[in-house]
């Protein structure tokens, strides 16, 4: 269980990690976009959208699974990002 909750809880914060500790490299790469305004509202909205979804169906699948498949899609997110 440790292991499952330190996982989710990085899996958490390295998007904020990864985003706002590069927004100079974004600026200019991207310009004027300012994304690290957008970002938190964005992050939020989905994280709050998976627990629900998890809260709702959550049951159905086992505790590891829970915390493994969107440790590795956010990892997966995060990578797509450069590209």
């Amino acid at each position: 269980v440790y292991w499952a909750m330190l996982s989710l809880g990085a899996a958490n914060l390295l998007p904020w990690l990864s985003f706002l500790t590069l927004a100079d490299y974004f600026l200019d790469i991207y310009g004027d976009n300012s994304m690290e305004f957008y970002f938190p509202a964005v992050s939020t909205t989905v994280l709050v959208g998976a627990a629900t979804l998890n809260l709702l169906y959550g049951q159905a699948l086992s505790f590891d699974v829970r915390v493994r498949v969107p440790t590795f899609v956010m990892a997966a997110s995060l990578l797509a990002v450069p590209l």
